[in-house]
């Protein structure tokens, strides 16, 4: 099987939260344990906003990708953790894509797998920077419409 996700897909879900919010807590410390604590409640309120807008970005942006998408021919095996699940190609009803975050492609299914409706997962042979549809998107489209089809 043909991975197609990026194998960076780790680092983007766990390294950015893991160091956003080491800063975060670091400079939230920093100002709790100064002797001359402000007399203004400014910095700890922006520091935990920054903390919840952190989260924010996390929990719409990376966490809701999955971990892993294998190219199987007929389906797609996807994995999300310890959950694994087999796609067959007919059951994808859209796909679409975005470089605004990454490369991202997302697959919207005429039927929930055991990962939900949306599965959204980061390619890994895309640029991040460019115009126009990716090729990924463009490929999975087209076998997808193609699974749909009625065999004659």
């Amino acid at each position: 099987m043909n991975r197609i996700s990026s194998s960076l897909t780790p680092l983007l879900k766990w390294g950015f939260p893991t160091v956003w919010f080491t800063m975060v807590a670091s400079a939230l410390v920093t100002v709790v344990r100064l002797d001359d604590l402000p007399k203004s409640a400014l910095p700890i309120t922006m520091l935990v906003t920054m903390g919840l807008f952190g989260f924010g970005i996390c929990w719409l942006v990376l966490w809701s990708a999955v971990d892993e998408v294998h190219d199987g021919g007929e389906e797609l095996l996807v994995r999300k953790g310890r959950i694994q699940d087999r796609i067959p190609l007919a059951h994808v009803a859209h796909v679409g894509g975005s470089r605004q975050n990454g490369p991202r492609v997302m697959l919207r299914l005429s039927r929930p797998s055991r990962l939900g409706t949306d599965i959204l997962f980061w390619a890994s042979d895309e640029s991040w920077i460019g115009f126009g549809e990716m090729s990924i998107v463009r490929e999975l489209r087209a076998r997808a419409e193609d699974a749909r089809k009625p065999a004659t």
